[in-house]
């Protein structure tokens, strides 16, 4: 299969809806790869800033896809070994949303960021939520701009947090596709990790 090359900035909004890298819609390049790789022994890696599924001939998992590929699975032939490929490419997808990427596709498939140091790093708290840097809430996050203000900014009991790296973050998504929110831009920072607690 020829491979393709597209960069572009990320914007993803739902599994169903178009994955769109600058003007071109991914999601269908993605299937075809999922067409290709059915039956075949494959593997997959997500990391920070990148996503790749290929085939793997020392793999022991199959790759599956049901209900018309909402469902895509790498499966052991002989025992129970499951590995939800949707799930771990949606992670990717969400925490690559709004910054430039790379995306190869032909035999396999591969996102990554193309922007790993132009971009605001963030970092956990205790929970899976972020902690947005002292004094940024409208500099990075926009509060109180309409349109402009990201998404994924939360007011809790702690202050403002970014979902941005958390499972809220597709909530956030589908609310953003639906037009439920005030807010209407898909910020474009990273993650960054977990700060070590000070002893």
């Amino acid at each position: 299969m020829t491979m393709k090359s597209i960069t572009g900035k990320l914007r993803y909004l739902t599994w169903e809806e178009p994955w769109m890298v600058g003007d071109v819609n991914v999601r269908p390049e993605f299937m075809s790869v999922i067409t290709s790789l059915e039956g075949s022994t494959t593997s997959q890696k997500l990391l920070r800033d990148s996503y790749s599924l290929r085939a793997d001939p020392d793999s022991e998992q199959v790759l599956k896809q049901e209900n018309g590929g909402s469902t895509i699975l790498m499966d052991h032939p002989t025992r129970f070994s499951l590995t939800n490929v949707r799930a771990y490419l949606e992670d990717s997808l969400t925490w690559l949303n709004g910054r430039k990427v790379s995306v190869k596709t032909g035999d396999d498939f591969r996102i990554e960021s193309s922007s790993v140091d132009e971009t605001q790093k963030m970092y956990y708290t205790h929970s899976n939520s972020c902690t947005i840097p002292e004094g940024m809430e409208n500099s990075l996050c926009g509060i109180g701009n309409g349109k402009e203000t990201c998404v994924f900014i939360t007011l809790g009991k702690d202050g403002f947090l970014c979902e941005k790296f958390s499972s809220t973050a597709r909530t956030l998504l589908l609310r953003l596709s639906e037009g439920s929110l005030n807010a209407g831009r898909i910020g474009d920072c990273q993650i960054a990790g977990r700060k070590a607690k000070q002893l």
